[in-house]
């Protein structure tokens, strides 16, 4: 499964404290999703997502999303977590790791004692950025992209030792992307959010 989970602005949890993120609107020309998504793909696979929403019999279109620009990934493994990306960014994210008591390890990892340990870390990494936008507060704005695969389940309730614990592939993983472009849901409407910020300096990927 894959959703976006925003930061909306709010308090900073554990952490050296906010990272304040500007965030611009820009109309765009109609266009199709997936011709941007071919193309952005292009110049980097790991660098771009396409997420679209389900509809069906009584239900409301929802918009499509393609988001490129990765600032940050954090990977959830099934006993430890491991941060990469924009060097502001991951020093926060390990500080709230460290903060709610996760295991020190080497480098950009750190250890997981208890399954309540990450969800307690995404309320935490959502948390670390204040964002300024004019986007109604109940829309998203800037956050992560969210991929919880089978694994995750182990962290949601108590099963069974399961036998995979050094597999590789992560259970969980955040993206944290600079620009996201919405299409919807109304008909032709296209617009680019890009997020600005110290923490992560440098030019926005041109869309």
């Amino acid at each position: 499964m894959t959703t976006l989970l925003d930061s909306p602005p709010r308090p900073a949890g554990p952490g050296p404290g906010p990272i304040t993120v500007r965030v611009t609107e820009t109309a765009l020309a109609p266009h199709e999703p997936l011709d941007l998504y071919a193309a952005l793909r292009e110049q980097s696979a790991h660098d771009v997502f396409l997420l679209e929403s389900r509809e069906g019999p009584g239900q409301s279109p929802g918009a499509t999303v393609v988001g490129h620009g990765l600032l940050a990934e954090i990977r959830v493994h099934a006993d430890r977590i491991s941060v990469d990306g924009a060097e502001t960014v991951v020093a926060a994210a390990l500080a709230a790791a460290d903060g709610l008591g996760l295991a020190p390890r080497p480098g950009n990892e750190r250890g997981l004692l208890h399954g309540d340990q990450v969800w307690q870390l995404l309320r935490a990494v959502q948390d670390l950025f204040t964002v300024e936008t004019s986007r109604p507060h109940d829309s998203y704005a800037f956050g992560f992209l969210a991929t919880f695969g089978y694994g995750s389940a182990w962290h949601m309730e108590t099963l069974p030792e399961r036998g995979d614990r050094d597999h590789g592939e992560p259970d969980i993983v955040l993206g944290l992307f600079r620009e996201t472009v919405w299409y919807g849901p109304e008909p032709g409407t296209v617009r680019r959010l890009t997020a600005h910020s110290e923490a992560f300096p440098g030019p926005a990927p041109s869309t």
